[in-house]
């Protein structure tokens, strides 16, 4: 029976290919046909490669988060098991709520959320650092609905204390959480402006020394300059101010009475968000009226140059007409100061992009997301996208049935002539695309509707030399005593090349096979019955039975010396 294994029939995430293997039991690779569609019913691309060992290793990656469908058809039906549901998860969708009222006395209860309804499903991992080294015990309760959790614990030790939150494989974005726990009665110190910053602009923080005779005093230092910090006293609560002049981490201490306070100093990023620069400017990605464009289920690359900003993470939200808002995490670009946004919007209509910096806004832009063209719901299916062989007739599918009225234009370039398509209409917006090459090499299939490029196209077509498996001669193959070694050859000069593969069975038992590769076009194929009786050996080239195949033989009983008779004379 044909099935299927390996985790990514069951969990995977977003941006990584993952993997699994269909046992094929010998069967022919191109009777198989693997589909995965995501949780939108997009279909996702799928590589299958036939493996040493005659099963196939299909291929995906997927590009969004949730339940993922992998269907796989041998002989257009599904194997068992099918269709496997496959969650893929993605660990930068994973949102953890800020840590309230820091920094923290001993004994004071600490909570904070982690929200992972986009996130899709995975093993959420949380823990906790003291300062002693040791791991914190957790309390968690789930939130309303299922979709994240709230965390809650007790420190016992002042001190630094750090959060360390996985999703899956990954830590997720925020991750770790850092905060101070403090001795009770001493002076805190508490606020924004001791963990970032922005250049030209006043960041605070408070100092609490309620019940507490002195002052305090604050010194903050950047890479290269001092900031003159403003100290306000009310109600023995202390407001304290600077303005930094550049990027960087910068250090604050703060002291009473000559004694740093806990925590003390602080590391705030100081960053300037007007030196994020778009790569090309905002208006290479906007229409007349100044509106970003997009379009519905459509990618669209932005990039920022983040080299003078000082140190921080760029992250985005894009909120649509009906108030749904999609983080969009960045991707490092291979130069080291370029991060990538990607955007892919899943609702047409007005949109508004807010993209941050360190957690500073850099403005709010309007955008525009039209409805996705029909060229881009077009859905490609079958072997005839990836390879082919030389005379032998080739086919895919054109499903458009989800994209109203249109009709499809295929074209097949190759290194020296093009190859002609034949496209047959099956009813209901569904084509069907043969072709038959007579040339290998790569070729480009480009498929159009209604004159515009489906998506994923052009596609880039191997075309290997074809195999003759009629010309494949077996001789030499001969019946044997039980016990006696079974041997024959085999040639594949005249048969260009392909992949040999043989078996052979008896009565019962399989026997065994080895076959020697003589690295001329030329093989010997050794033969171990394990039982005596009518034996059948079967051939195969690049999956066709040669002339002859299956080849019938017998194997002798081995003779009974207590059965032998020696006549008069037959001695001397």
């Amino acid at each position: 029976m044909v099935t299927a294994s390996g985790t990514g029939l069951y969990q995977s995430k977003v941006g990584k290919a993952t993997t699994f293997v269909i046992e094929t039991m010998s069967k022919n690779s191109e009777d198989f046909d693997v589909l995965v569609s995501g949780p939108g019913g997009s279909a996702i691309p799928v590589k299958c490669y036939q493996q040493k060992d005659g099963n196939l290793l299909a291929e995906f990656q997927a590009t969004s988060a949730g339940e993922h469908n992998v269907e796989i058809f041998y002989l257009g039906n599904q194997i068992a098991g099918s269709p496997f549901r496959c969650q893929v998860y993605d660990a930068s969708k994973v949102k953890l709520g800020e840590l309230p009222g820091q920094p923290f006395q001993i004994n004071d209860r600490v909570s904070f959320k982690v929200d992972r309804s986009l996130a899709g499903i995975a093993e959420l991992s949380v823990n906790v650092q003291s300062p002693l080294g040791k791991q914190l015990p957790l309390e968690v309760k789930a939130l309303e609905g299922g979709k994240g959790e709230v965390i809650h614990l007790t420190p016992a030790t002042a001190g630094k204390y750090k959060i360390n939150i996985h999703f899956g494989e990954d830590e997720v974005p925020g991750s770790p959480l850092i905060f101070m726990v403090e001795e009770s009665g001493g002076a805190r110190a508490y606020g924004s402006g001791l963990s970032r910053g922005e250049v030209g602009k006043a960041a605070l923080f408070k100092i609490d020394a309620h019940g507490l005779t002195g002052s305090p005093h604050v010194q903050v230092d950047g890479p290269d300059s001092v900031a003159v910090s403003d100290i306000v006293e009310k109600n023995s609560v202390y407001t304290v101010t600077f303005v930094p002049m550049e990027v960087g981490v910068f250090d604050v201490t703060v002291t009473w009475n000559g004694r740093e306070i806990p925590g003390s100093p602080w590391h705030p990023n100081v960053v300037d968000s007007s030196k994020i620069r778009v790569i090309g400017g905002w208006e290479s990605l906007s229409d007349e009226s100044g509106r970003l464009e997009f379009t519905q289920d459509d990618e669209k690359r932005i990039t920022f140059d983040t080299s003078q900003a000082g140190p921080g993470k760029l992250r985005a939200e894009l909120t649509g007409p009906t108030g749904s808002v999609i983080e969009i995490a960045p991707t490092l670009a291979p130069a080291g100061k370029r991060v990538h946004l990607v955007v892919r919007p899943v609702e047409d209509g007005e949109h508004e992009l807010e993209v941050f910096w360190a957690d500073v806004s850099l403005g709010k832009r309007a955008a525009i997301v039209h409805s996705a063209a029909a060229h881009t719901k077009v859905i490609l299916r079958g072997h005839g996208l990836a390879t082919a062989k030389c005379n032998h007739r080739a086919e895919f599918s054109i499903d458009g049935s989800g994209v109203g009225q249109g009709a499809p234009e295929v074209s097949l370039v190759g290194p020296k002539r093009d190859v002609r398509v034949t496209l047959e209409n099956l009813g209901g917006n569904k084509w069907r695309a043969s072709y038959v090459p007579t040339v290998p090499g790569s070729y480009l299939l480009s498929v159009l509707w209604n004159g515009r490029q489906v998506k994923g196209c052009p596609l880039k077509i191997s075309v290997v030399p074809s195999t003759d498996a009629a010309k494949v001669l077996v001789t030499g193959l001969r019946g044997a005593p039980f016990g006696r070694e079974v041997s024959c050859g085999i040639d594949t000069r005249r048969a260009g090349p392909g992949e040999l593969e043989a078996g052979c069975s008896g009565p019962l038992k399989t026997a065994f096979c080895e076959l020697y590769d003589h690295q001329d076009g030329t093989f010997t194929l050794n033969i171990q019955p394990a039982e005596p009786g009518r034996h059948s050996l079967w051939v195969k080239y690049s999956g066709e039975e040669v002339p002859g195949s299956p080849f019938p033989f017998t194997v002798s009983a081995a003779p009974d010396a207590s059965k032998v008779r020696v006549a008069d004379g037959g001695m001397s």
